[in-house]
């Protein structure tokens, strides 16, 4: 197959290869223009307002007071339905960014660091298939040994609780993350993919060895071998309860159910 695949694809692979088929390949329902709703807006406002943080020196250049600030200036609560919905979301915001700050004041100095970066793969192999590669960074930081470290920022938490370092390194989403940045750096002397969950105040990371990056290109290969035959299963996950492809009653697993419809030649590397 020649694919296009982003770290919110391949999420989407991983937990339903059903629904990736129906979303991505086939096309067989309609995507949904974004809407915006309290838990999005306030996710879009501290990521902005941290790519602002680091682009002006982080911790070096502003102190805690400049950082609250910037939040000031970037909220927006015209999707909040009333005065306390939106006090308590701009309240949840400023302890997120209350304590990142004082949390993150004594990390280990870097020699670079890039936020909200944009990189794309145009040509890689993985097996038969032939791939493009894209993702955005929230974060990235290069250290003097060479290591790089991406850090993904999240606003929400997991109801299943929070990953550990295998449950990351099993993550195909972060498989991407990985190869993009090797991509990125080729020189790096090691890679660690971070989670950041602002809501928790915790940072869970797993440093990718080459065991962890061949299992999981493994997954990714099977995966799309059995695309290619035909073989999508629906996997009943987490994200049923929104999923588009059960809105349009296109899941097997929920036939019964009534919902209402919803609106060039390339150089190919190796994986």
């Amino acid at each position: 197959m020649n694919i296009f695949l982003t770290p919110s694809m391949v999420e989407d692979l991983q937990a339903c290869p059903f629904a990736f088929q129906q979303k991505h390949l086939k096309r067989t329902v309609k995507t949904s223009k974004f809407e915006r709703t309290p838990a999005t807006q306030l996710g879009n406002i501290v990521h902005g307002v941290l790519d602002t943080f680091h682009k002006r020196g982080s911790h070096t250049q502003l102190g805690l007071d400049d950082l609250l600030r910037l939040l000031e200036q970037k909220w927006d609560g015209s999707v909040y339905e009333d005065y306390e919905e939106e006090l308590a979301h701009r309240k949840m915001a400023q302890l997120m960014l209350t304590d990142f700050y004082q949390k993150t004041q004594g990390e280990t100095p870097c020699q670079d660091r890039q936020s909200e970066k944009f990189h794309e793969i145009t040509s890689l192999r993985l097996g038969q298939h032939k791939l493009q590669l894209r993702g955005k960074f929230d974060r990235l930081d290069i250290f003097a040994d060479g290591t790089v470290e991406l850090i993904d920022y999240k606003t929400g938490s997991p109801s299943s609780g929070l990953p550990d370092e295998k449950e990351l390194g099993e993550s195909l989403a972060n498989l991407l993350y990985y190869r993009l940045v090797l991509d990125l750096y080729p020189n790096a002397t090691s890679v660690v993919i971070s989670h950041y969950y602002l809501g928790s105040k915790r940072k869970v990371s797993v440093r990718y060895t080459s065991t962890i990056f061949q299992a999981a290109k493994d997954h990714l290969l099977g995966l799309l071998d059995q695309l290619e035959e035909g073989i999508a299963p629906p996997l009943e996950n987490q994200g049923c309860a929104w999923c588009l492809v059960r809105r349009h009653g296109k899941c097997p697993r929920f036939k019964q159910e009534t919902l209402p419809e919803l609106s060039g030649d390339l150089t190919i590397m190796d994986f």
